[in-house]
């Protein structure tokens, strides 16, 4: 507008140096067409000079996205100008810092429990493995679906429960060396009350440096106490809709307590993960807990798997059998319970064996797929006493056998 306006008073003053005769044009009074040019030269510049003066500029207008200037009421109308849209610049959405106190250390040196688990490599080449029992909700399944190529970083050996209070540190050894990135998730399932129901499940990313970070890192609880259903560890539908670990405790750093819970990969070997969880998240002094490995999305709400996918669905990793090869429950490890903090008087489904048992009950499941087709499977856990297990369905039956782990 200020440079329409300076514009205006430019041309004016040109006009009139005209006009008045500066000495710069003498006309030739003779040259009526000239003279009446100058008359209209000089109307117009009078018009001009009075707008100048009776104007009266606008506040500057409020930046908005779209700007127009406001002309004063008393002003002459402006010929219209063109709009400006300026460019916002997006506004970013700030993510608040989160402050830790407490930082875990080295998980030191004394071991409090452990607990070992098969290694499908030996037979990876051949797409198939041992040690996979539906039965009981554990799994042997470090393979991709359908096509059984083996994945080593998902395949547990060894874990390690080591005591330093406030903290408990699990490190959790893997057959394969941990890729630089990729989907896997590590797990921990608490059953604090020996029932075969977990209480707590802990799931963390693949850690991208050897750092301790809360990235990725989720601990569930299930409030409503509807994990394993009926039946916990055994397969059965008795119990309808489920939800298995509907409540978040902990997200990444957000929750009660921003430093529950830990992961990162271990400095010295390129073949474990380590995850640290403050010792307050479980009150009870003795409790059972197991590893998983899993790749792809975890589903805590879908506890027990043996309850939610059906034999058929998930397979089996055995080459000839009928439902070979593993299905949509591919790319899975788990361990038995083991247990910290008592001695168990008595060996429950799902649990490791202990040494001093010497005979007992192991569980067996008569499954029919299809047709004649029926499918056996037994637990290699020799119980002390038979356990409540569910009844017998269109599909499923259940018994126990003597047996002997001498």
């Amino acid at each position: 507008m200020k440079w329409k306006l300076s514009r205006l008073l430019t041309l004016s003053l040109m006009a009139a140096s005209v006009i008045t005769g500066c000495g710069l044009v003498t006309p030739d009074p003779a040259d009526e067409d000239l003279r009446v040019k100058l008359k209209v030269a000089a109307t117009l510049t009078k018009e001009a000079l009075d707008r100048a003066q009776t104007y009266t500029p606008a506040a500057e207008p409020t930046f908005r996205a779209t700007v127009r200037p406001t002309a004063s009421p008393t002003a002459t109308p402006l010929p219209p100008t063109v709009t400006m849209e300026p460019t916002l610049s997006p506004t970013a959405t700030l993510t608040p810092t989160i402050a830790h106190l407490e930082v875990p250390g080295e998980p030191g040196q004394k071991l409090a429990s452990y607990l070992t688990d098969i290694s499908s490599i030996f037979n990876a080449a051949e797409g198939y493995t041992y040690g996979d029992t539906y039965l009981v909700n554990r799994y042997e399944r470090p393979f991709e679906e359908s096509t059984m190529t083996y994945v080593g970083h998902l395949d547990i050996i060894y874990t390690e429960l080591k005591h330093d209070s406030p903290w408990l540190y699990f490190v959790i050894h893997l057959q394969g060396s941990l890729p630089e990135e990729g989907d896997a998730r590590y797990g921990i399932e608490f059953d604090l009350d020996e029932d075969g129901r977990g209480e707590y499940f802990l799931s963390a990313s693949l850690p991208r440096d050897k750092g301790w970070t809360t990235d990725g890192v989720l601990v569930y609880e299930d409030l409503n106490g509807d994990v394993g259903g009926t039946y916990p560890v055994f397969p059965d539908v008795s119990s309808g809709e489920r939800d298995g670990y509907e409540e978040v405790v902990f997200e990444q750093g957000r929750g009660p307590d921003p430093d529950l819970a830990w992961v990162r990969r271990d400095p010295e070997h390129a073949r474990r993960v380590q995850i640290a969880l403050k010792e307050t998240l479980i009150k009870d002094p003795g409790y059972l807990w197991s590893i998983w490995a899993q790749g792809g999305e975890s589903k805590p709400a879908f506890a027990d798997y043996n309850d939610h996918w059906s034999l058929e669905e998930v397979g089996l990793p055995l080459p000839g059998h009928p439902l070979y090869p593993i299905k949509n429950l591919a790319l899975v490890d788990s361990t038995c319970r083991s247990w910290y903090g008592f001695q168990p008087d008595v060996i429950r489904p799902g649990m490791c064996q202990r040494s001093n048992a010497a005979s007992g009950w192991k569980v067996c499941l008569s499954y029919k797929v299809s047709g004649l087709t029926t499918i056996n499977q037994c637990d290699a856990l020799c119980l002390d006493a038979c356990p409540r297990l569910p009844g017998m369905s269109e599909k499923m039956e259940y018994q126990c056998k003597r047996c002997s782990t001498e």
